[in-house]
């Protein structure tokens, strides 16, 4: 299949355009280059979700609801420390939610259990704390996440974070202790002290405070692995993702020497599912950002061959991940 590349809009970064802003490993540009990043995974975790901070008392019952709509519902004396003695007096709380595919292909957390390719209802990471000591449930907690409808094959995973080459990801366990329920809280005023917006939901009982997914199983055995060769040599930092068109769901392909590719390897996807495959990679000689977006559809033997990546500037770049639905 022809790949079919999209190309930015030819607007060129203005010099100082990030002048002020805290980035992670930044190259000194002198105004000449299109990127202030030495690595493609920098300039992706620089535009990941922010982290949304709450302060609470944990003696009474409280609601977070996030900038989402999400809502997160304690009940009072919901926290202890690592010696087991509950919590009283203001507690602060860490959310970062990962929603979209566009979350997912910035933070490199994607949808994947073992072998196992997952499509995410809702996907987050919570933690509290005092005084910089982090703090355990003392039971649980729920979280309400808007939905359209409710799929019963939805559960609970709790996430592992795991380091590689891509950068920090998360393998996805399923839960033992924490299951969607009904939604029957809304009536009992031991739970929240917040009005719910209208709507369908799902009900979340959770037990741990830290990576947690809504998803579904989506693997096949029927399927068969993407592959993708960039014929460019020097490539081989590049990072590459697979974004699945009709569910919320990313794959990460890992680099294999001796294939000389990127290759999704234990992951297989079902064939005729419509896919985008992002391309991300910095040059740090030429300190310039680049690309490949590839729309294509799973197939027997999938094989994509990437000619040159583009020069793309960061906001262009930004925009375009921003348009994966």
């Amino acid at each position: 299949m022809k790949n079919k590349f999209k190309m930015s809009m030819a607007i060129m970064l203005i010099g100082g355009l990030f002048a002020g802003c805290e980035v992670d490993d930044p190259l000194t540009t002198g105004g000449s280059g299109n990127t202030t990043f030495s690595s493609a995974q920098a300039y992706l975790k620089s535009k990941a979700p922010e982290t949304q901070r709450f302060s609470k008392d944990a003696s009474n019952r409280f609601t977070i609801k996030s900038a989402n709509g999400l809502h997160y519902r304690f009940r009072p004396n919901a926290f202890k420390t690592s010696a087991g003695q509950i919590v009283t007096g203001q507690v602060n709380i860490e959310l970062t939610e990962y929603l979209n595919k566009a979350d997912m292909v910035f933070s490199g957390v994607t949808t994947t259990s073992g072998s196992e390719f997952l499509e995410s209802g809702a996907m987050f990471n919570i933690k509290a704390t005092q005084n910089g000591r982090e703090l355990l449930l003392v039971d649980d907690y729920r979280v309400q996440v808007p939905s359209q409808d409710q799929d019963p094959n939805m559960i609970i995973f709790q996430g592992e974070e795991v380091e590689d080459s891509a950068g920090t990801s998360v393998n996805w366990v399923p839960s033992k202790t924490s299951t969607v329920v009904r939604d029957t809280t809304q009536g009992d005023t031991t739970w929240s002290d917040t009005t719910y917006d209208p709507g369908y939901y799902y009900t979340l009982q959770i037990r741990f405070l830290s990576w947690c997914n809504l998803d579904r199983y989506w693997n096949s055995s029927t399927g068969s692995p993407i592959r993708v060769k960039i014929k460019e040599s020097g490539k081989e930092g590049a990072i590459v993702y697979v974004a699945i068109k009709t569910l919320n769901g990313v794959v990460t392909l890992r680099y294999y020497p001796t294939l000389g590719e990127f290759n999704s390897s234990k992951y297989n996807l079902p064939h005729g599912w419509d896919i985008t495959i992002i391309v991300v990679y910095v040059d740090k000689v030429k300190k310039q950002l680049e690309y490949a977006w590839i729309d294509s559809q799973t197939r027997d033997n999938h094989l994509e061959e990437v000619d040159k990546l583009t020069v793309i500037s960061e906001a262009d770049l930004e925009a375009l991940v921003k348009t994966l639905q």
